[in-house]
């Protein structure tokens, strides 16, 4: 599954697609597709024209993952769902953040006992 949250501590304004890619765990040309296919997504573009995501897009990136990888529904399931159900899927996706968090400090506790 992939990794649904960043460091809290980072203050960046914007994050670039190989960033995004690596940390959603999806291939650069998928993050070009959702970026076309879901309006939610409003990705800046440098002087170069590459893409530049905000944390803003990131979250509506994490919603857009949950909802076609882990929901299994269709672009077209997604983005109606993304219309009409917005603050729920905000709010799963947060739970579900939070919950590895503590997955992680668990395996943290369980390794330090165990060394």
């Amino acid at each position: 599954m992939a990794v649904y949250g960043f460091g809290s501590d980072d203050k960046r304004m914007f994050y670039s697609i190989s960033e995004v890619s690596e940390m959603l765990g999806e291939t650069i040309v998928t993050i070009r597709f959702w970026a076309k296919e879901f309006t939610v997504l409003k990705p800046s573009r440098n002087n170069k024209g590459n893409r530049l995501f905000t944390k803003g897009d990131l979250k509506n990136l994490r919603m857009i993952q949950l909802l076609l990888r882990d929901e299994k529904l269709t672009i077209e399931g997604a983005k109606i769902r993304l219309s009409q159900k917005l603050n729920e899927t905000q709010r799963r996706i947060e739970v579900i953040h939070k919950l590895e968090e503590i997955k992680k400090r668990l395996l943290e506790i369980s390794n330090s006992i165990n060394s």
